[in-house]
């Protein structure tokens, strides 16, 4: 945006090197201080398109220049912003690459599919599980990709103008961190009323440690639309907020119930257990060797529960027997040493 390349004109070394398309040369701009250098855009040899070099950022404000974090966290968060606007982007390519590194730590091709630029960034783990989700304020009688009736009664002649095409994860996607990429007339901002209103879907339906993943695309009239509530710009505001807020949740949430038809899950048996014993015998006599082998290749099938509690019973018939054997020893003992002590004068009168 123009705003920013002025602000960063002040604090930097700004280059702009710009060429149009069936133009003989390239011109080549060079600002310092906020001020253009060398009386203006000079002429030279250039390709179709802009290109725009930023150096010694904040060679002239020392303080904020000893706020930077290192190298590596400053180049994550310049990561992150890249991501978020190629996801949105499927039209232009990407490349992200670290000063020093001779691979690209981001390369997107265009694309046709947003789904497929998703997976570029984030991975298929992430690509698999999401589910496209679609709405239209001017759609009061059926959300579009939902085909779920909506209620008429809701909406009146001052109904919110908008549409909604988003990718969000189902409950098969597992991950320790939220991602919520919002885009409002295709710029990246953040609106904490829809973002709290989608987390408060997926609190109902996920384990307590899992977060989701959900890109929101949200087209506005842009007279309904607020870019200055925030001294960045990063938040907005919009007209009847609440209403489209209500409908993307509702919208949501009949989403997922329908994606929540069919999950897979994976399923694992420790050996020796009752669960991996009922595995074994599902299928029959004739793959019980295989489901065998399935549990632990290459290891011999341990004892079952029977056999160590057979041999725990032996084991304790044994152990009661040799108390037995040494009571009845004892008690023999006990007889020998009393016959073994002289009878008195009584016993003999009493023996006779």
């Amino acid at each position: 945006r123009g705003e920013a390349l002025a602000s960063i004109s002040f604090v930097a070394n700004l280059t702009v090197t710009t060429m149009t398309r069936g133009a003989t040369h390239a011109l080549k701009a060079s600002y310092c201080d906020g001020a253009l250098d060398g009386g203006g855009a000079r002429p030279c040899a250039g390709n179709p398109g802009t290109t725009i070099t930023v150096e010694n950022l904040f060679y002239n404000v020392p303080t904020r220049r000893k706020a930077l974090k290192s190298p590596g966290e400053e180049f994550a968060k310049v990561l992150e912003v890249v991501q978020r606007y190629a996801s949105s982007r499927t039209d232009v390519a990407f490349t992200c690459r670290k000063h020093g590194e001779a691979r690209p730590s981001l390369h997107c091709a265009v694309t046709p599919h947003r789904i497929d630029r998703l997976r570029a960034i984030y991975g298929s783990h992430v690509a698999r599980e999401l589910t496209p989700m679609t709405l239209s304020g001017s759609d009061s009688a059926t959300d579009k990709g939902t085909g779920d009736s909506y209620d008429d009664s809701y909406d009146d002649d001052r109904a919110a103008e908008f549409t909604v095409d988003a990718l969000v994860s189902t409950a098969g996607y597992h991950s320790r961190r939220t991602t919520f990429i919002l885009f409002i007339n295709h710029r990246l901002v953040e609106c904490a009323p829809l973002r709290r209103a989608c987390e408060a879907v997926y609190s109902a339906i996920l384990p307590k440690a899992e977060k989701p993943f959900a890109y929101v695309s949200l087209e506005l009239p842009p007279h309904t639309l607020d870019v200055n509530v925030h001294p960045t710009k990063r938040e907005v505001a919009f007209l009847r907020q609440d209403e489209v807020v209500e409908r993307v949740q509702r919208a949501l949430e009949r989403r997922l119930v329908e994606a929540n038809g069919s999950r897979t899950f994976a399923v694992g048996a420790v050996a020796g257990t009752e669960v991996a014993e009922a595995l074994m015998l599902g299928d029959g006599g004739g793959s019980q060797r295989s489901a065998r082998q399935s549990l632990l290749p290459g290891a011999s099938r341990p004892t079952t529960m029977g056999g160590t509690r057979g041999r725990d019973e032996r084991d304790d018939g044994d152990d009661a027997a040799r108390r037995d054997g040494g009571l009845e020893q004892a008690l023999e003992q006990t007889g020998r040493n009393k016959r073994s002590k002289p009878l008195t004068a009584r016993e003999k009168a009493g023996g006779e």
